[in-house]
């Protein structure tokens, strides 16, 4: 059975803090195309295992891929302990420099430090729970595709019956076509030729 190369495909899954939405959308093409958005400081780590899980279920398409983590609380991006690390490190170093900059640049600075010491790498549950939503979305988008793809051998046979009606049409009916030109043409002479014709007919 033929695969229609467009669809939709979407999940969600719910956790204690978060809920993880997928959607993706497939478009035609005649190589595979994968375009993903999402988290950055998330993709940055599973970008690549993403893509290889949708070439594991797709050989060619466009593909649109939208993850979305939604938290029920407000996720506190910054550890605590290395706020106040980097604040005493941004300090120090402007006391050395000889410079006094204000209490809103020395809070710029210090996020920017704080967020350089997070970790280096996704939490593994997170990581896990987020490849399987991408793979329960992919397994939509392969039923949808597959949905339309017996829609449209079903539209082909209606066509192809069709068709196969009015050939029979014009089989049965091509002798009384035939005559009917003849005698179409046969008057056009008259008209043109007027008793000629008739003498020579």
């Amino acid at each position: 059975m033929p695969y229609s190369m467009t669809g939709f495909g979407y999940t969600v899954k719910s956790y204690g803090d978060y809920d993880i939405e997928v959607r993706i959308k497939s478009l035609n093409n005649r190589g595979i195309d994968i375009s993903i958005k999402g988290p950055r400081e998330i993709l940055f780590f599973i970008d690549l295992e993403l893509r290889n899980l949708i070439k594991r279920y797709f050989e060619r398409g466009s593909f649109q891929v939208y993850i979305n983590i939604k938290y029920h609380q407000p996720k506190l991006l910054l550890d605590v302990e290395n706020l106040k690390v980097a604040l005493k490190s941004v300090k120090d170093l402007m006391e050395q420099l000889g410079l006094s900059p204000s209490d809103d640049k020395i809070f710029e600075l210090t996020t920017g430090l704080a967020s350089e010491t997070e970790g280096e790498a996704i939490d593994p549950e997170l990581k896990e729970r987020i490849i399987t939503a991408v793979e329960e979305a992919c397994k939509n988008l392969k039923a949808e595709r597959k949905k339309e793809g017996e829609k449209l051998i079903e539209d082909i046979k209606e066509r192809l019956k069709i068709i196969e009606q009015n050939l029979r049409k014009i089989e049965e009916e091509k002798d009384l076509i035939i005559q009917k030109a003849k005698e179409k043409v046969q008057e056009r002479l008259k008209e043109l030729l007027g008793e000629e014709y008739s003498e020579r007919a």
